[in-house]
């Protein structure tokens, strides 16, 4: 129930926002002089916190869409099974050897270790060559068998359009590409709800003080 009340919520305020600044939303956005004077400020700010929270709205139901469906709810008896990791029966730095001399362009985040010896060893990372929107850590995949052998690859231009989709999905929900300028720009456009709410208050003090003039 949570979920289906916050995604109405979103939902109201993006379809008000788009009716209340609708004249608005392109000359600001293709930054016009004319809109952009003390007078509007309000008008400004309340055009990119609609585009921000657009772009919030859309990329985090994708990411969650599956708590929608009534199976996600469906009571069962799963119970979470704690596993311990057996010893590597290779040397993971002679792995990590061979497949940087394969893949030199391939770097290391995270790593998963077989739980046994008939699993694989999963190293997810990145490679230069990748477009800035996909992940970092986990665009690209090299599984190892329990020789420490490279036994197959997930890169990112391997993958069906929706995972890479579903990827590029959630590198723009949490603003992370393109270094620490987009994580600054997400951080001020965050702000917008905030500084609309102020400026709006100020527009209210002065029409209400216009009124009493």
């Amino acid at each position: 129930m949570a979920a289906w009340f916050f995604a109405g919520v979103f939902l109201v305020s993006i379809i008000t926002g788009l009716f209340l600044f609708r004249k608005n939303i392109a000359a600001v956005l293709l930054f016009r002089k004319k809109v952009f004077k003390k007078n509007n400020l309000h008008q400004v700010i309340g055009v990119y916190a609609l585009m921000f929270n657009l772009l919030m709205a859309v990329t985090g139901f994708w990411m969650q869409r599956y708590v929608f469906k009534k199976e996600f709810y469906a009571i069962d008896n799963y119970e979470p099974v704690l596993k311990t990791s057996r010893p590597l029966p290779f040397s993971f730095d002679t792995a990590m050897q061979d497949w940087q001399k394969k893949y030199p362009d391939f770097t290391a985040y995270v790593i998963y270790f077989a739980q046994s010896n008939a699993g694989k060893t999963a190293v997810y990372g990145s490679r230069r060559s990748n477009a800035y929107v996909h992940s970092k850590k986990f665009a690209d995949a090299v599984f190892l068998d329990s020789a420490g052998q490279i036994a197959k690859t997930r890169f990112v231009n391997e993958i069906d359009a929706a995972d890479r989709y579903d990827i590029i999905n959630s590198q723009l929900h949490m603003g992370r590409f393109g270094g620490a300028g987009i994580k600054i720009i997400y951080f001020v456009f965050g702000l917008t709800g905030a500084l609309l709410s102020i400026t709006g208050f100020l527009l209210w003090l002065q029409r209400r003080k216009y009124r009493k003039g």
